[in-house]
């Protein structure tokens, strides 16, 4: 009878072992595949595969990686939408999911940092679940680095600009305007009338003494003249004064008699 209920009891642990032997497995990080060497500061694929991870769960996951001669994984940057420092917090790194059975697959892109020297580095991912605080490593590889010499930088050779080209303006050239030409206004110009000119019944001619001068005409001849002669004038001057005399006695000899 009691060694009927110790066979049960055997059998019950045996299955209750077979049961929880998943959930109590070791927790294990795997690389996969990745290069075997690369460039400072290219870019590469690494992937790995996990077991025993709490089914369905969340894991963060980076990269590690260090000189082979040293232990501090400080030259690896992890891409999640831009680089990360492998210092960077948790939350900044990519994230894969286990499945039901608590395994899973994943791709993760690395580089080491483009400042490192050439040599054979140590390689790891590390992985973390979401709400842990329990690192998972995988075991190291090594990757052969070659540092990239920076290319000279080219000092751009200053080119003399040129003089800059002085446009002449174009000068503006006046229009001439038409000229108004003013319409003549029709003037009424008082002209002289010429007068007759009379026809002299004899032509006189006087000396310059106030004296008139006779002139004498010589019947049938109408345009010759002559001048008196000096003497003339006395005698005609002494003739008027003689008429002027008789006159004068005349008249004085007439009022005389009516007295």
């Amino acid at each position: 009878m009691y060694s009927r209920y110790k066979l049960s009891f055997l059998v019950s642990i045996f299955f209750i072992f077979l049961s929880t032997s998943k959930v109590f497995s070791a927790e294990a990080v795997t690389i996969t595949s990745f290069p075997s060497s690369k460039n400072a500061g290219e870019e590469f694929n690494v992937n790995f595969s996990a077991s025993g991870l709490i089914n369905s769960s969340s894991y963060y996951m980076k990269g590690l990686g260090a000189n082979t001669t040293t232990s501090s994984f400080t030259e690896i940057d992890t891409w999640n939408n831009g680089w990360v420092q492998q210092n960077g917090s948790w939350v900044s790194m990519p994230t894969f999911s286990a499945n039901s059975e608590g395994s899973a697959s994943a791709t993760l892109k690395v580089r080491f940092d483009p400042n490192v020297s050439t040599n054979t580095k140590d390689f790891k991912v590390r992985i973390r679940k979401t709400d842990s605080e329990t690192n998972i490593d995988s075991g190291i590889v090594a990757i052969s680095i070659t540092a990239v010499t920076p290319s000279p930088t080219q000092v751009p050779t200053a080119v003399p600009s040129a003089s800059p080209v002085i446009t002449s303006k174009p000068t503006s050239v006046p229009t001439a305007k038409p000229t108004v030409k003013p319409t003549p206004i029709a003037t009424q110009v008082a002209t002289d009338t010429p007068e007759p000119e009379s026809t002299p019944i004899a032509d006189l001619e006087t000396e310059p003494e106030p004296t008139p001068t006779l002139e004498t005409k010589v019947l049938g001849d109408s345009t010759s003249k002559k001048r008196l002669p000096i003497a003339s004038y006395a005698f005609i001057l002494i003739g008027l004064g003689f008429l002027g005399y008789v006159g004068y006695m005349l008249y004085n000899n007439n009022v005389n008699k009516h007295a």
